[in-house]
């Protein structure tokens, strides 16, 4: 029995393209070393609705280099006030939108449309339940009396934690996640998927 597995081309499942003069310089990167890419939506302009999701997809393809023909974005929008159910559900059966993702207001970059709690936002997880739209979590706290080191496990006991229990049917993926609190969160609600973090650091600042 073989002990190594060869992936020919792999897929990158949390991928910041940006817009403009960005995208230009590094669509190419991505493109001829993964086969799918999950396009998060944060942008000077979040992309939260499926016709800013399909322009985004066009700006994609357009810069493409001719030698990635079998590169595969998949577009994903802005949880946020301007998020609509009927466009969210739309978008998903045409199969332009395949995710949603949550930003804390103001926890990254382009997160000033964020939420400021999660459970504003039952209604949309419920039809996220019941369409099987997967959701995206930026988890950390914004809570300035949160250390910053503390402030994934605050996210996720204060927040999605109570998402996770009204909603136990909710595909959640908690993204580049950084501390153990991430793990056992994630090992204690075992529905949930987590992506490795782009690095790794001790609190001490070392790789």
């Amino acid at each position: 029995m073989s002990e190594t597995i060869t992936i020919p081309r792999p897929d990158d499942w949390h991928v910041h393209l940006r817009e403009g003069d960005m995208l230009q310089a590094v669509i190419g990167y991505t493109s001829r070393r993964f086969r799918y890419a999950m396009v998060m939506p944060n942008l000077s302009t979040p992309v939260a609705t499926t016709e800013q999701a399909a322009m985004y997809l066009e700006q994609i393809r357009e810069v493409t280099p001719p030698d990635s023909p079998d590169f595969r974005p998949l577009m994903t929008l802005y949880c946020s006030d301007q998020l609509e159910i009927d466009d969210l559900s739309h978008g998903h059966s045409e199969g332009i939108v395949k995710a949603v993702k949550y930003y804390p207001a103001g926890a990254t970059t382009n997160s000033q449309s964020g939420g400021s709690a999660m459970l504003n936002y039952n209604h949309i997880f419920e039809a996220m339940e019941e369409k099987r739209i997967p959701l995206l979590v930026h988890a950390e706290s914004t809570d300035d009396n949160v250390d910053i080191f503390d402030r994934e496990a605050a996210f996720l006991e204060r927040e999605l934690s109570l998402v996770c229990e009204r909603f136990p049917e909710l595909k959640v993926t908690v993204e580049h996640i950084s501390t153990s609190d991430g793990i056992d969160f994630v090992k204690r609600t075992h529905k949930l998927v987590v992506r490795s973090p782009h690095i790794t650091y001790r609190e001490t600042g070392q790789t």
